[in-house]
């Protein structure tokens, strides 16, 4: 008889005490931009809920904010990870690859930048050489609203006080409070346009949908497709 995908896992991988989590290794593949994106609906969910909207603000916007950094990145490397196989293959070829490269600060940002607009930039640069389809219309307007409640400081949603402005020097002046004056964030409304904006980045059509295969789909089968082929010719184990 044949057994369940879910019965031969369980039977490989060690059952866990209640209240643990068991992430990482080849069956607990780990999805942060998910997870981040799902966990800050719950505590949306139960902070309004409980009215402690207020008191959960920082902790909720924080999660909402790095969901919309993973966005960015996540297309950004997979349309960087394109152009690596798009290289070995045509060095496997003996050919000599002419198409688009991101520069090395680009590089740098995807790996550890954290300015939304910088990343934002270089997305869209990235898709106008690539030719991929356009971004969800509500994408900039979004980073644009959080940028503009971190004022130049991303950090000011995980730290009670952020580095001052810079200084003639270029050193920055002292540390202040994050929000030295009271500011209203529309919280329900950020976790809506931030869920509809993952959708339209990731979502994957039915086979026979009418619909237009989203950007995140597009590049996962091309990926697919260049990874075959590489592996076809022994380059990738």
């Amino acid at each position: 008889m044949k057994r369940k995908l879910s019965e031969l896992i369980a039977a490989r991988v060690p059952p866990v005490p209640p209240g643990t989590a068991a992430i990482g290794g080849t069956w607990s593949p780990v999805n942060y931009l998910d997870a981040y994106l799902r966990s800050a609906r719950i505590l949306v969910d139960k902070a309004e809920s409980e009215d402690m909207l207020d008191d959960l603000a920082v902790a909720v916007v924080y999660q909402q904010r790095h969901s919309l950094e993973l966005m960015l990145k996540d297309v950004l490397l997979g349309i960087y990870e394109i152009v690596d196989l798009k290289k070995q293959l045509a060095e496997d070829s003996g050919k000599t690859y002419t198409g688009f490269e991101p520069t090395a600060g680009a590089l740098k940002r995807v790996d550890t930048g954290h300015r939304l607009s910088a990343l934002l930039i270089d997305l869209e640069h990235a898709i106008a050489q690539t030719k991929r389809q356009g971004l969800p219309a509500d994408l900039r307007a979004l980073v644009a609203d959080f940028e503009a409640i971190e004022a130049g400081e991303p950090t000011r949603f995980r730290y009670e006080r952020v580095p001052g402005r810079s200084l003639p020097s270029g050193k920055h002046g002292p540390l202040q409070r994050s929000f030295p004056v009271r500011v209203h964030i529309d919280i329900r409304g950020f976790q809506t346009r931030l869920e509809g904006i993952s959708a339209a980045l990731f979502r994957f059509s039915k086979e026979d949908a009418t619909e237009t295969a989203s950007i995140g789909e597009d590049i996962y089968l091309e990926t697919n497709w260049l990874m075959t082929e590489l592996y076809g010719r022994g380059l990738l184990e």
